[in-house]
């Protein structure tokens, strides 16, 4: 198929904004950081088993990048999930999506990547966006508005790992190491698990297996794409997640929130904008 992987990385946006509202479902019933280790849980044992169907060997080359990719990948999925509790899922994902401005801003700070002028105007522009988002007149947590930027935050540092390592290491491996790292929830969350009953267990498989199959498909689709075509299109699971909260989950949104999200994307278009000038340059 011609649009293979355009196909893949939509069917993914779609696929993580349907996994947002039903975190927001689940979430009250349970907290982000349980919902976040029933969903490592299984990624682990579908990742697994999808490994030994391929028959790939578990190996692991790049050892920091793989551990590092773990670490901050797992912190950045909690984050994500409790900021959608315990603020909108429209707003948690807007913030969260924030993370191609921390690739750039983290790249240039530990890895001596260059920064352009236009990434420092994008980062402004970014945190202007989320100032607004914050502080919009809405009822909504400010800490779950806080988290969810945390989300984005170690978004970036996971990625600049993931660039680092899939050059190495397989990326259903590399993703294993989310899943890995995020089992020390195991101990905060242990007292949830009593609250389990068969309808709210069917509703955390479905979180967890709709994110897993989001995950998979947007693996596939960076097989056809650059990574610049492939972060443009993968924003279509912004406006997808706010328009099913509105639809859902009843969520409002103030007029400073959608300036808010015109700053944020104007600052991401500038980021992937300059990927594309470098990768051009590259070629």
């Amino acid at each position: 198929m011609k649009y293979k992987g355009e196909l893949l990385l939509i069917l993914s946006a779609f696929l993580f904004a349907i996994t947002s509202i039903l975190v927001k479902f689940v979430s009250k019933e349970f907290s982000g950081m349980f919902i976040s280790l029933i969903r490592f849980i299984v990624g682990l044992i579908l990742g697994y088993f999808i490994l030994k169907f391929q028959k790939i060997p578990i190996r692991i080359n790049d050892t920091k990048s793989w551990v590092l990719r773990g670490i901050f990948g797992a912190l950045g999925m909690i984050t994500m999930y409790v900021g959608i509790s315990l603020t909108s899922s429209g707003r948690a994902t807007m913030l969260s999506n924030t993370y191609p401005i921390f690739v750039a801003f983290f790249g240039w700070i530990f890895f001596k990547e260059k920064v352009s002028p236009i990434s420092i105007v994008s980062l402004i522009l970014c945190v202007t966006g989320a100032a607004f988002i914050f502080w919009d007149n809405s009822n909504y947590s400010k800490i779950g508005d806080l988290i969810s930027l945390a989300s984005g935050l170690f978004g970036g540092m996971a990625i600049n790992y993931l660039r680092r390592g899939i050059r190495f290491d397989n990326p259903i491996i590399i993703y294993l190491s989310t899943c890995i790292f995020g089992l020390i929830l195991i101990p905060f969350t242990f007292k949830e698990w009593k609250n389990i009953n068969l309808i709210n267990f069917s509703y955390l498989m479905l979180v967890a297996v709709v994110a897993f199959v989001a995950q998979i498909a947007m693996t596939a689709a960076y097989r056809y794409l650059s990574a610049t075509k492939g972060s443009i299109i993968s924003y279509t699971g912004i406006p997808l997640t706010l328009l099913l909260s509105n639809l859902f989950v009843n969520e409002i949104f103030k007029k400073k929130f959608f300036i808010g999200i015109i700053l944020i994307s104007i600052g991401l278009f500038f980021t992937i904008y300059i990927d594309s000038i470098k990768s051009r340059i590259k070629v």
